[in-house]
Parts: structure tokens; C-alpha cells; sequence
């Protein structure tokens, strides 16, 4: 790769880290032709995982502030978890409490139905309150066991691993619905997943590895994409395909099961 060759690579990681946290998050990093919102390109999903390190690295500094200003472990972490969902506008969230009250649906059909019905049902509740207090209680004990800032980190690491799956899903499945924010994503290609994943490893390598140590962060990783795996087939098999509430679920879940093995390795 010759120097303009680069350079015009280089111009379009940028633009596309751009339009992905124009996405994923309510930062102020413009807006495109007056909207807020860009058009859900494939190309600028390669660049989620490192606006969901971005996500994770901003959290992190909310954790190390609030413990430079006396808070205890356990607020920090919840500090910390507060600040990513604010950052995202709760998009990740809401696409779980959605996908879990569609678990309530007898057919594909239904369950479609249920996840656009913007009222929160009691499924959907509990996965929110379950998922939340997981992050808070695993962040928190990674926080005791290595140090805030080794747990701001990994929580990096972290949110930059769970975007991928949610590129993962995106890749694995076909739209479940003819319209939605899964129809504009299309089906991203193998090259895009493969540039994806290895913005993903760069992050855990910059990040994860030298707070945790390989062993550890190499079984977080493997669970954490066994538990994706596992829920991109189980959305498979009652949607039919995947949803934008899908891929949101998918990253809560992967980015929760990250964590918890984290803490559980740590306090070993």
C-alpha cells in the first residue's frame, strides 16, 4: 500500500467511525444532510467496534472520577454503566427489553408484533433491571480484584467486543422484516466482519490485555462470542431473521457475559 493509498484508507476508518458513533451514541460528531441520524451503511460497520470502545473508554473515565472523588466500588460501577447507556440513548437496552417481551409470542409473526409495540412488558423489564445489575455487580468486583483503572479498561475492551457481535448477527442472519433499521443494515460480507473483528482484537489487545492478562481475557472473549453464537441462533430460530432490537440484545448480552468472566477469573 503506497502513501495515497493509505491515506485514503486511513480517511475512511475516520468517516466511518464518524457515522458509527453518529449511530451508537448521542456525542456531538456532527450530523449528516440536517439529520441526526446517518443512513445504516455496511461499510461503517467494520467501525463499531471502536465506537464502542469509545462508549466503554468515556464510561471508564466516569468510574475513575467518581472513585477519585470517594465513591465505592459498587457506585462507580454503577455510575459507569449508567453513563454507557446514556451515552447510547438506551439503544441497546431497549432492544433487549424488546427482544425479551417478544419471547412472550407463539409464533414469528407474533413476536414481531410484540417487539414494535413500544409499550415494556414485564419480560422485557426483568431483562433490563438482570442486565443492568450484572454489569454494575461484575464491574464493580473487577474494580476490587485489579484497580479502577485496570476495570476501565477491560470495561473498553468490553463494549468494543459486544459491538461485534452485534456486526456478527448482522452477518449471520437476513433481515426478519421487509422494512427497519435490520433492512438498512443489510447483510454485511465476510471482509467487512473479518475488518470488524480485527478492530475488535485491537482494542482487547490495547486495552484488556494489559489489565488482565492473556488467559483471561481470552476465555472473556471465547464465552462472550460462545453466548452471541448462541443467542444469533436462538433469534434465528423465533424471528426468522434479525431485527435492530435483535442486535442490540445480542451486544447487551455478549458485552454482560464479557464481564462476568472477567470478574469471575480476577477474583480467582
Amino acid at each position: 500500500m503506497n502513501d495515497g493509498q493509505f491515506r485514503r484508507e486511513t480517511e475512511n476508518w475516520v468517516q466511518d467511525l464518524r457515522a458509527a458513533l453518529m449511530f451508537l451514541t448521542i456525542l456531538p460528531v456532527g450530523s449528516e444532510k440536517g439529520t441526526s441520524l446517518p443512513p445504516v451503511r455496511p461499510r461503517f460497520l467494520r467501525a463499531l467496534p471502536l465506537a464502542g470502545a469509545a462508549v466503554g473508554g468515556l464510561s471508564g473515565l466516569v468510574m475513575i472520577l467518581s472513585t477519585w472523588a470517594g465513591a465505592s466500588a459498587l457506585l462507580c460501577a454503577a455510575l459507569a454503566v449508567g453513563a454507557g447507556i446514556m451515552l447510547t440513548g438506551a439503544m441497546h437496552e431497549d432492544g433487549l427489553s424488546d427482544m425479551a417481551d417478544g419471547l412472550g409470542g407463539r409464533t414469528r409473526e407474533r413476536r414481531l408484533e410484540i417487539m414494535r409495540d413500544p409499550a415494556v412488558g414485564a419480560f422485557g423489564v426483568l431483562a433490563l433491571v438482570l442486565a443492568v445489575l450484572l454489569n454494575v455487580l461484575a464491574l464493580a468486583h473487577i474494580a476490587e480484584g485489579a484497580g479502577f483503572l485496570q476495570a476501565a479498561a477491560i470495561l473498553t475492551a468490553a463494549h468494543a467486543v459486544s459491538r461485534l457481535a452485534a456486526v456478527r448477527m448482522l452477518h449471520a442472519l437476513p433481515p426478519a422484516r421487509p422494512d427497519g433499521r435490520g433492512r438498512e443494515a443489510g447483510r454485511p460480507g465476510g471482509a467487512l466482519l473479518a475488518r470488524a473483528a480485527v478492530a475488535a482484537l485491537a482494542v482487547v489487545v490495547v486495552t484488556g490485555l494489559p489489565a488482565a492478562g492473556v488467559v483471561t481475557m481470552a476465555a472473556a472473549v471465547t464465552v462472550a462470542a460462545l453466548a452471541g453464537e448462541f443467542i444469533i441462533h436462538r433469534t434465528e430460530t423465533l424471528l426468522g431473521g434479525q431485527t435492530g432490537d435483535a442486535a442490540g440484545a445480542v451486544e447487551v448480552v455478549v458485552r454482560t457475559v464479557f464481564l462476568i468472566i472477567v470478574s469471575i477469573l480476577i477474583g480467582s
